[in-house]
């Protein structure tokens, strides 16, 4: 009897040894086909941004080889919404104006914002009622950067969009132009970019790459109103804008560095 208990006992060891290993290769086989998953809708959407470059490629043959601008001198943050009251959108007017029936390519498949939750779809598509976000950020350019508009000052001045530069590809190299969204949510609605510190940009030679935000500095930028602007162009006073977030974010896009001027994000 005691021969047959030590047998029974050696078969329940080797099955629960059997069990362990099963349930270690199936966790490894997990992180396997999440990772494959994650690439796969990262590929997705670096196939989203090739496709916008095609789609401002056609607009600016229509247009003198201009790309797409705003009608309302404001920061680029206004456009993360489409569509949405007092608002005039670029990336809104390309799909108004027919450059593309089905915006898909405006949601990357990594980012809580969707084309399904941001369009109806019945007898035709439309954008919802009260908005559509996009997740990608269009870049506005010199027409975002009115830092101190509101001062009487910078009032009288009175920059217009088309003294402050249309965006022209071909004037620029290295121009970061579309990228995952950088805008502030709430923790529960945070993208994989931002989980992973990695943002995808399109650029204005229709290249794709991706930044990596290693210092985790992007979730901790202020990007409200009185921090947007640009580092490629002057400050109303003649000053490179090396003292707004939102400049050394574009800085970051278009060369991979946070240091500008000797300095860094506020």
């Amino acid at each position: 009897m005691s021969i047959k208990a030590v047998k029974s006992a050696y078969t329940l060891i080797e099955l629960l040894t059997v069990l362990s290993i099963i349930s270690s290769v199936l966790s490894i086989l997990m992180l396997i086909l999440r990772s494959v998953r994650l690439q796969a809708e990262n590929t997705v959407c670096r196939y989203n941004l090739k496709q916008n470059f095609y789609l401002l490629s056609l607009y600016s043959t229509d247009n003198n080889g201009c790309w797409p601008r705003t009608d309302y001198p404001f920061h680029t943050n206004q456009f993360y919404r489409i569509n949405s009251q007092n608002m005039h959108g670029p990336v809104y007017y390309l799909w108004r104006a027919g450059y593309l029936a089905n915006p898909k390519t405006w949601y990357c498949p990594l980012s809580p914002d969707r084309f399904e939750y941001n369009w109806q779809q019945d007898s035709s598509i439309r954008p919802n009622i009260t908005g559509a976000a996009s997740s990608y950020q269009y870049r506005m350019f010199f027409v975002c950067n009115w830092p101190s508009r509101l001062i009487s000052t910078s009032r009288k001045i009175k920059q217009k969009p088309a003294n402050s530069g249309i965006l022209r590809p071909d004037n620029h190299y290295d121009l970061a132009v579309w990228v995952d969204s950088f805008d502030n949510n709430s923790s529960s609605k945070h993208s994989w970019h931002r989980i992973t510190r990695k943002w995808n940009v399109l650029f204005n030679d229709s290249s794709v790459i991706s930044r990596r935000d290693i210092d985790n500095i992007i979730p901790h930028l202020d990007m409200s109103y009185w921090h947007s602007g640009d580092w490629r162009i002057n400050l109303p006073n003649g000053k490179k804008d090396d003292c707004h977030n939102e400049a050394f974010l574009w800085h970051f896009f278009d060369t991979g560095s946070w240091v500008f001027n000797g300095k860094e994000p506020l």
